[in-house]
């Protein structure tokens, strides 16, 4: 009796596999571009979480930096303390699944009692997560996130007060009036 009671107990609490784990980034990460995501180039990017709608980082770069809807994603041009740089950015998602043993479990022994699967929609569960990424370049096109670049630690500070402003900032023709 105890046996089977502590196997059901050891059943129920790890009852969900997950097979799909996105990363933790609590506030940003400097990291390869390329490691995140292999369709991204093999510069270092700085990735952050994006709790907002599709699209949104895109209307606020065009907003912040006024460029009229016209290459808003690559090379923008920014300044960091007098010095240019051109910012590029990256939407990406990332998934968390999970295997769900109980529905797998209890349509198991329904089809084995000669019954259809009852719960297989629930068989597996999955959450979507975005991400931007930022890449920074330097007029010379030399990675400005790379941890070796001389200036990387204002770079990074600037993109932090960016991604802050972008989080922050509800209706992005406020950007107008905070660049005057």
């Amino acid at each position: 009796m105890h046996r089977t009671l502590a196997i059901s107990m050891a059943f129920l609490c790890f009852s969900c596999i997950p097979y799909k784990i996105p990363p933790k980034i609590e506030n940003h990460k400097v990291m390869k571009a390329k490691k995140f995501k292999r369709d991204l180039p093999g510069t270092f990017g700085f990735v952050f979480k994006d709790p907002k709608e599709a699209d949104e980082f895109y209307y606020y770069i065009n907003s912040k930096f006024d460029l009229g809807f016209d290459r808003v994603e690559t090379n923008v041009p920014m300044e960091v303390d007098n010095k240019l740089y051109y910012l590029s950015f990256h939407e990406r998602e990332k998934t968390s699944e999970t295997l769900n043993l109980i529905p797998l479990v209890i349509d198991g022994v329904l089809d084995s009692q000669g019954h259809g699967p009852f719960l297989e929609e629930v068989h597996t569960s999955r959450s979507e997560y975005w991400y931007i990424i930022l890449t920074v370049e330097d007029s010379d096109m030399k990675d400005a996130l790379n941890p070796e670049y001389y200036d990387q630690k204002q770079v990074v500070d600037y993109l932090s007060q960016l991604r802050q402003e972008y989080l922050k900032t509800h209706h992005y023709s406020e950007l107008a009036f905070k660049q005057r």
